[in-house]
């Protein structure tokens, strides 16, 4: 299993928590990850430092690293349901 980072709810999303994906997806996201130029990092010093988040891995698994890292948060934003403390 590969971890993928959570994230802190900051930019006006709620917390989400780590989580792990099969290695073979995350294998196919990075394949995506390298294709963008950053094939610098090998895939197990990217799991090394904790592995995709979870905006990476959705850009990267569309294909759209460069572009869609951005848009897959701004969805995930819309889609989060607001915690009773905020």
């Amino acid at each position: 299993m590969m971890p993928v980072q959570g994230h802190d709810g900051r930019r006006g999303i709620g917390a989400i928590p780590r989580g792990q994906v099969p290695e073979a997806v995350a294998r196919l996201a990075y394949v995506e990850y390298a294709r963008a130029g950053h094939g610098s990092q090998s895939f197990e010093r990217l799991h090394e430092r904790g592995g995709f988040s979870w905006a990476e891995l959705i850009a990267c698994l569309r294909g759209e690293y460069n572009s869609g890292a951005r848009d897959a948060l701004a969805e995930m934003k819309a889609l989060m349901v607001p915690d009773a403390d905020d």
